[in-house]
């Protein structure tokens, strides 16, 4: 569901995080209730074709979504997605809205809500778009059966991420 303004989620992102209301709305962030707990929802939207205009929030809703639970359990984050996604970038489908569509540089996140807070900060004043990688740097989850997932939104983005001059990218400084 939609934000609610002064709702948990809301205060944690607008209060705690000090993200802008104008940006979640962009990035079309997300409030759920599960087991009364409160998870923030970042939506993932399909990769642009190269060719094909990019619309505003496209028009069959995101591909898929990631939860995240405001509280922590032990400490630690936990996180979950909609079954079997597709990976992609974090905000791809802002290249076009107002405040990106003279984006001619990406930022490349470890996570959501340090590219909503890079949004927050005015990079679109520097023609940076803002994005994120879906499960960091490294997932650990890996099967070496499998390809990584951080290949799989490489490899879907690939030829999106050329039409831009630079991509930067910022990483958490741990391991």
């Amino acid at each position: 569901q939609p934000l609610t303004e002064g709702g948990p989620v809301w205060n944690y992102l607008t209060e705690t995080r000090k993200l802008d209301p104008a940006v979640l709305q962009a990035f079309d962030v997300r409030e759920y209730l599960t087991h009364g707990k409160w998870s923030m929802v970042f939506p993932y939207y399909a990769v642009p074709t190269v060719d094909a205009p990019v619309p505003l929030l496209g028009p069959a809703g995101p591909e898929w979504l990631k939860f995240e639970l405001l509280d922590r359990v032990n400490g630690k984050k936990r996180e979950w997605t909609s079954k079997a996604p597709e990976k992609s970038l974090f905000g791809v489908q802002l290249a076009k809205h107002p405040f990106f569509k003279k984006a001619r540089h990406v930022l490349l996140c470890e996570g959501e809500k340090d590219a909503l807070a890079w949004a927050s900060y005015g990079c679109n004043e520097w023609e940076v778009l803002p994005l994120s990688v879906p499960f960091g740097a490294k997932w650990k989850g890996q099967d070496k059966l499998r390809p990584s997932p951080n290949r799989e939104w490489l490899d879907r983005s690939w030829d999106w991420l050329q039409a831009f001059e630079t991509i930067f990218v910022q990483m958490d400084g741990d391991e």
